[in-house]
């Protein structure tokens, strides 16, 4: 749900921070397994937490460096050398609670080592897919629901249901933050302003709309995004 718009290139530290210091001559490792430990893992995170605007790159959770960690979109366990690519990696949360209802985590901790269809990874054309109205691969309702976007053909259909699930976006803690704590609040907002009209009604959630297309780090920005959309397209 966090859309990714990768540089062209790699940050010009990515090598030295790959650069395992092995006397006499350090290597430039492509084993993130074997040779993490060894590396500056830390300023990698940093980066890619700076990149996402402290958003994970699934849930779009808002997070910090002691409760994230670096994932690898692609698995390494199917392509080990870019295990240590840039294009492949990105800071995701570390889930605290399993979900009551399922005993299932979410996010990196559910995928495991489960292959996705990488729908976060913006392309060259759709560098404003974050500011639209509608949503390319995905739709929400008010309880917090995250589905696939209706009318999808079916075989992109069948991924964007798969990446849903390997990530277990509906995990019952993620619908309730994403519903009660942030689009509640701002239904509380319009009620304390007391709008009467249907006109105020709507230029509120523009507002609220415009607000969160120019606030990159706001957690669940995808989601209110779609969601707005779809009360504005009602009213």
């Amino acid at each position: 749900m966090q859309y990714i718009k990768k540089g062209v290139k790699p940050p010009d530290e990515w090598e030295n921070w790959f650069t395992v210091p092995v006397d006499p001559d350090p290597r430039r490792t492509y084993d993130y397994g074997r040779d993490a430990t060894a590396c500056n893992i830390k300023e990698v995170k940093q980066y890619l937490l700076a990149e996402q605007h402290n958003l994970c790159a699934y849930c779009q959770r808002y997070i910090v460096e002691k409760d994230s960690s670096v994932e690898h979109v692609m698995p390494k366990q199917y392509n080990k050398e870019r295990s240590t690519c840039y294009t492949n990696l990105v800071a995701v949360c570390k889930t605290p609670n399993k979900d009551p209802l399922t005993g299932r985590d979410h996010c990196d901790r559910d995928k495991g080592s489960l292959p996705i269809t990488p729908f976060i990874f913006l392309e060259n054309n759709d560098v404003n897919l974050a500011q639209n109205t509608n949503n390319a691969y995905f739709t929400a309702n008010p309880d917090g629901t995250i589905l696939p976007r209706v009318g999808l053909k079916d075989n992109i259909n069948k991924q964007v249901e798969a990446f849903i699930d390997t990530l277990n976006l509906n995990h019952s803690d993620l619908k309730t933050s994403r519903s009660q704590d942030y689009l509640n609040g701002i239904v509380a907002a319009m009620n304390l302003l007391n709008l009467q009209t249907k006109q105020q009604k709507k230029d509120f959630w523009k507002a609220q709309f415009a607000a969160i297309v120019a606030d990159n780090s706001r957690p669940y920005r995808q989601y209110l995004l779609i969601v707005i959309a779809r009360i504005l397209g009602a009213q």
